[in-house]
């Protein structure tokens, strides 16, 4: 659901590369995908975003390198549709709909604010990601563990992250009459395929 857009830690693979400021564009495969999980009193269910749904898959972003190591980002804020979310389980899909108010709002919305490198290697890199997540018109900080794997030609970025519905003002959903219940938190699982170049360095061609 949130976590749409985490495809900008893929960043973390060429952070050791940076200057003080550098712009670094990013192309994301339609290979990537991002999974959610989550729970009912009666099932699991599951909601995949391919990456072929994204709507605009090439991102020109530009980061400043602080004194602690750390990067911010430069003014930027992109989506995703709602609707883009699907399910083999039809009930538990339509829930998800009404639950994230998708009439209301068609997008959710994800900023990066911030990533830190903690280990990075030439083939392996893992970090921090922090991201200001907006949700039907509500917005929430979050900071999220990543790694980014090299497979050339492509930095395959990974993160997970265990969050609570409730965090954005929504009430888990109940369906069938009051007999399903929807578990308030679920599980965000993100596999992107990413080619990332900078201004000064080709990283995803070597």
């Amino acid at each position: 659901m949130i976590t749409a857009r985490l495809l900008f830690v893929a960043l973390l693979a060429a952070s050791s590369l940076l200057n003080a400021q550098q712009t670094v564009n990013v192309h994301l495969n339609e290979k990537s995908k991002i999974t959610i999980k989550g729970t009912t009193n009666l099932n699991k269910f599951e909601f995949i975003h391919t990456g072929k749904h994204i709507e605009h898959p090439e991102l020109k972003l530009t980061l400043f390198k602080s004194d602690d190591k750390r990067y911010t980002l430069g003014d930027h804020k992109v989506g995703l549709l709602i609707k883009k979310f699907t399910s083999d389980d039809r009930l538990a899909q339509q829930a998800f709909y009404t639950m994230m108010d998708a009439r209301r709002y068609p997008r959710l919305y994800v900023k990066l604010k911030q990533i830190e490198p903690l280990t990075v290697s030439p083939a392996m890199s893992s970090g921090k990601a922090q991201l200001e997540i907006t949700i039907t018109g509500k917005s929430v900080v979050y900071d999220i563990p990543v790694t980014s794997e090299k497979k050339h030609p492509y930095w395959v970025l990974r993160g997970t992250k265990k969050l609570s519905i409730r965090d954005f003002g929504i009430t888990p959903p109940s369906v069938l009459g009051g007999l399903m219940q929807v578990n308030e938190w679920i599980d965000v699982s993100l596999d992107f395929y990413c080619r990332i170049d900078s201004n000064e360095t080709e990283l995803a061609a070597k």
